[in-house]
């Protein structure tokens, strides 16, 4: 190979490196569980440093909706939906940003998924809830028998 090749061929690599984007931490668990409703579960899901410990599943009922109960609702909320709020126990003990997706699928006995509900969130450097809220048909909540927790999160 010839001085100048090789000199071209290193100045190529150089800025292929120097060009390409920092490559962003990331990181992704999942777990199952049983689905009850007003009781703790114990989480092991991590996406970097950010542990989620626990998920508490609370029923709002029928007439719930994001603002709260309201009278002079203009779109009442279906008497035929209830509002599930997800609560997760999230920590991030380093001072790095963290962007985390929390994933809830709600699966029937026979593993399909009947419904889904994501947020995304940024952690860094603290201890957090987590409140998602999500609608859903009321009558659907007998055949729920499982929730599968996706925890995807990566380096912001």
């Amino acid at each position: 190979m010839t001085r100048t090749l090789r000199c071209q061929t290193l100045a190529l690599a150089i800025a292929a490196v120097l060009s390409a984007p920092m490559a962003a931490q990331s990181d992704r668990t999942e777990q199952t569980l049983p689905f009850e409703v007003d009781k703790a579960a114990t989480l092991t899901t991590t996406a970097g440093p950010v542990k989620v410990t626990s998920l508490r599943i609370a029923n709002l009922g029928r007439g719930y909706s994001r603002g709260g109960l309201s009278l002079r609702s203009t779109n009442p909320p279906s008497e035929l939906s209830t509002t599930l709020r997800m609560t997760f126990d999230v920590q991030n003990p380093l001072e790095q940003e963290w962007e985390v997706t929390f994933t809830v699928e709600f699966m029937d006995k026979d593993g399909k998924v009947i419904d889904r509900a994501t947020k995304k969130e940024d952690y860094e450097d603290e201890t957090a809830a987590l409140q998602m809220e999500h609608p859903l048909l009321e009558y659907v909540l007998p055949f729920i028998s499982e929730v599968r927790v996706t925890v995807h999160g990566r380096r912001s």
